[in-house]
């Protein structure tokens, strides 16, 4: 799996470029056939960077969040949160949907 943090407009501390990697390399526990991850930080506006999630998946459109918020990490947090519940909703609908086909996969009583 790719995992890629790009910045445009600045330049971002090493430490929290590692600190985004290391929580959006967890995303593939939510759905296990995830290709690649992109975070795309935009620090064209200083006072309200902007933060997008891109989550790349097998037989699946992307997983896709973005947010502007006071600072980069406060932002990165509600974004990586509403990929973490596009994800696990995802998951729940298959689980849901192949419990269903199993329950009724015989023929129906009369």
């Amino acid at each position: 799996m790719e995992v890629k943090v790009v910045v445009k407009h600045g330049t971002i501390p090493a430490d929290v470029e590692q600190l985004m990697g290391e929580k959006v390399r967890r995303l593939p526990r939510f759905f296990e056939r995830t290709t690649s991850i992109l975070v795309l930080v935009d620090l064209g506006h200083a006072q309200s960077p902007k933060v997008e999630i891109r989550v790349s998946a097998e037989e699946r459109e992307d997983f896709f969040a973005v947010e502007e918020g006071p600072s980069v990490m406060a932002a990165f947090d509600v974004v990586i949160d509403r990929v973490e519940r596009q994800m696990r909703k995802h998951k729940e609908k298959i689980i849901h949907r192949r419990g269903r086909e199993d329950r009724f996969s015989g023929e129906l009583p009369t």
